[in-house]
């Protein structure tokens, strides 16, 4: 692994999406329960990803089509205590293979969580041959609050049982396939 340098960190977005809002929550490093057989099993971390389609990757390497994943999106709210201690670091591929397509990037120190909206990611596939062509991350934070109002500390994205109610779920393809037509995305 190695530091970033002070130049590194100029314009560096850092994303940490989960389907639980984490709003103020104090993150400290661990290393996870949730990782790769191969991946580091001894360096306690936080991940982020620099892309919101690198913190998709990261928690789903294997998209399936047409699937909409709902998540809270999270950044540090102490970016500067980050900065100030050079927490960052970047993982080798002996530490986490998958590094070259998620771009995962480690904080080594406590994180206090900043939830700052709820995106969608759905996968376009080429319709000649159904290989995996792009992810895609949109902006429905305003799709969710008119269905739930605003979300609380503590509130999760699980689909409930049954799945979401049908006029959400409409709402919710009709934004993806807008993006897709339209080739828009965060």
């Amino acid at each position: 692994m190695r530091k970033l340098t002070p130049y590194d960190y100029n314009g560096l977005e850092l994303y940490h999406i989960s389907p639980k809002n984490h709003d103020g929550v104090i993150f400290y490093p661990r290393v996870p329960e949730s990782r790769m057989k191969t991946e580091d099993d001894e360096t306690p971390r936080i991940c982020f990803a620099p892309t919101l389609e690198g913190a998709y990757k990261a928690v789903y390497p294997n998209p399936k089509h047409f699937d909409l994943d709902l998540f809270f999106l999270h950044v540090p709210d102490n970016m500067d205590d980050i900065r100030a201690f050079n927490s960052i670091v970047v993982p080798s591929i002996r530490e986490v293979p998958d590094v070259l397509d998620t771009d995962e990037l480690w904080c080594l120190d406590p994180v206090v969580m900043k939830c700052i909206g709820v995106i969608m990611f759905f996968t376009v596939y080429r319709p000649d041959t159904y290989d995996h062509w792009n992810t895609k991350a949109i902006d429905v934070t305003d799709i969710m609050e008119d269905h739930y109002g605003t979300f609380e500390r503590g509130d999760s994205l699980c689909i409930p049982e049954g799945g979401f109610p049908d006029d959400l779920m409409d709402k919710l393809r009709d934004r993806a396939f807008r993006a897709m037509k339209y080739n828009t995305q965060l």
